[in-house]
């Protein structure tokens, strides 16, 4: 009786550290997981046993999560680094975003691939390390809206004399989860020349690719697709190669690799005839990008001959 006391004292004591610790117990619920700067997430790749011999069987393991506010889709997995045995690409399909209208918010869709693999036969004598990389593969999108206050120039003045503080910087909402980002700077508030038959003002577009991988549009590293729209009584003259209208489709214009900003400058155009009666008035950058991108995380196996 003795016994039995102690050792139902000791599952006690277990269990209250295990949970007082903040330990994840295999198969408890998950929580949501967020990230303001990457629509997925490679939870885990891993290789087991990461120490072998020729014959011997491996299983490398990776699991993938949707930590954006988009749905992503058409997700593959791939393994490289590995010449031996199957290592074909793994279809996931789509993956959807945390639901954060819940309470507890819903998790995002994960899902995982698994290649089994045998190791390679190495002389009697020899050890060699191999480094695996598992690619995670996605299409995604971005959006995002500059806005930008104007004045006619009477009305500009007007607010000046009055002492009103005419400084400011162009606001830009993004989409939460994405990992390509804008950002736009120039004249805010604009002041629009009444002077002039036509008045003109330049902005500067950046296009920032501030998630953990790197974009692969059409099979090519850097590249992004998308449109910008101009709203408002303006349009383009000189914007990524553009002139006139209010439409411009992103092709060949904008390659973006792993951590970097590109920066595009925009003319946009405004008529006097239209703001000569319009004090004031808004025009706004919509921006909506569409890409795939790819992340990868990186695990390492010996294999020792015999």
């Amino acid at each position: 009786m003795k016994n039995m006391l102690m050792t139902l004292s000791f599952i006690l004591v277990l269990f209250i550290l295990v949970f007082s610790s903040g330990c994840v117990i295999p198969g408890q619920k998950r929580e949501a997981k967020v990230d303001p700067n990457n629509g997925l997430t490679i939870n885990e790749f891993s290789v087991s046993p990461d120490f072998v011999e020729k014959g011997d069987e491996i299983e490398v393991y990776l699991e993938v999560e949707n930590v954006g506010w988009t749905t992503a889709s058409n997700v593959e997995a791939n393994l490289y680094g590995w010449s031996w045995g199957n290592t074909g690409t793994k279809h996931l399909g789509v993956l959807r975003p945390p639901d954060i209208s819940n309470d507890p918010p819903t998790p995002g869709d994960f899902d995982a691939a698994t290649w089994i693999l045998t190791a390679p036969e190495l002389p009697e004598g020899t050890k060699t390390s191999y480094t695996l990389t598992g690619r995670i593969t996605y299409n995604y999108k971005s959006t995002a809206v500059a806005q930008i206050q104007a004045y006619n120039e009477d009305e500009y003045n007007r607010r000046r004399e009055q002492g009103e503080e005419l400084t400011g910087e162009v606001v830009v909402d993004n989409s939460y989860g994405a990992p390509i980002k804008i950002g736009v700077t120039g004249e805010y508030p604009l002041k629009v020349d009444l002077d002039e038959n036509a008045d003109e003002v330049v902005y500067r577009i950046f296009f920032n690719n501030v998630g953990d991988g790197v974009p692969i549009t059409d099979g090519i590293d850097g590249k992004i697709k998308g449109t910008i729209w101009l709203q408002g009584d303006a349009e383009f003259s000189d914007c990524l190669g553009v002139s006139g209208g209010k439409r411009i489709t992103i092709g060949d214009q904008v390659t973006l690799h792993r951590g970097e900003s590109v920066k595009k400058a925009c003319r946009i155009k405004l008529k006097k005839s239209d703001w000569a009666s319009m004090p004031e008035g808004t025009i706004s950058l919509i921006f909506d990008l569409n890409y795939d991108y790819y992340i990868e995380s990186k695990a390492s196996v010996t294999v020792v001959g015999g």
